[in-house]
């Protein structure tokens, strides 16, 4: 189980979130720490061999 901390800014405050990932979303986010904001094929592969 996978979550997702971020902050979210508005015009007044920032605020914080947090959610739970699905599979997929566990996977691309894996993949953007290894490779940047460019997902790629080789990133994604190589996130799905980590979580092996």
């Amino acid at each position: 189980m996978h979550y997702k901390v971020y902050k979210q800014d508005n015009e007044s405050e920032t605020n914080s979130h947090i959610r739970r990932l699905t599979d997929d979303e566990r996977v691309e986010e894996i993949a953007q720490m290894l490779s940047g904001a460019l997902l790629t094929e080789a990133a994604l592969n190589n996130a799905r061999e980590l979580l092996k």
